[in-house]
């Protein structure tokens, strides 16, 4: 950006956590790796704003918005010559079938309720399995189940609990029924319950609490 006389030094740390948060890129060391998603955003842009989502409109814009703060130009005038232009491509983009999703992956694992191949699915915490055969059948089950082991058994049901990922990157436990149990924790549950209350036992470092009341072990 600063090579390309765009943005303003307090703006690029903001500019870099945006695209991370939203994962349209991953850090790898000091470099940014675009991913799926961010392949698919850029692809998006480029279709639909080209005209707008370039180097030269950006600076173009950017030294506008300095006359405007210098008293050198008019800002309703600026806004509005922008968005003359800006509406007709917003409605075009809104009248495509162009989606971000993912298409679902077929897998090896067969579903145990139904017998149909389970595909790879994104929701709202990231990947999971779901029965190709959805909607007849709502089965799923952790993506990282068939490569990781359990956390603990579920505090709630007695099934396994796995460490699974948002698509940030954040870890949480979840029960590995996920349609009839809606168990969930951001710290690691032990299987266990809290004998004063009966909601789950976590652990939290070196401590074991509960992840409703007071108590701690």
């Amino acid at each position: 950006m600063e090579e390309k006389g765009i943005g303003r030094p307090a703006t690029y740390a903001a500019t870099i956590t945006i695209l991370t948060a939203r994962n349209y890129c991953s850090k790898d060391g000091k470099y940014l790796v675009p991913t799926e998603l961010g392949r698919k955003m850029v692809e998006y842009l480029e279709k639909f704003f080209s005209g707008v989502i370039n180097v030269k409109f950006t600076a173009h814009m950017e030294n506008r918005l300095d006359d405007i703060a210098e008293n050198k130009d008019e800002w309703h005038g600026v806004v509005d010559s922008f968005w003359n232009g800006f509406k007709d491509l917003l409605k075009n983009a809104d009248a495509s079938s162009v989606t971000m999703k993912s298409q679902p992956v077929e897998t090896d694992v067969v579903c145990e309720k139904c017998g149909h191949k389970m595909v790879i699915r994104e929701g709202r915490f990231g990947k999971f399995l779901g029965c190709s055969n959805f909607p007849k059948c709502k089965n799923v089950k952790p993506y990282e189940a068939d490569e990781k082991k359990p956390v603990s058994k579920c505090p709630q049901c007695g099934k396994n609990v796995y460490a699974l990922k948002t698509k940030h990157g954040k870890h949480f436990y979840a029960c590995e029924d996920r349609e009839g149990c809606n168990f969930m924790s951001w710290d690691i549950p032990t299987g266990e319950k809290c004998p004063n209350c009966g909601k789950a036992l976590v652990r939290k470092g070196k401590t074991i609490k509960c992840s409703s009341c007071d108590y701690k072990l």
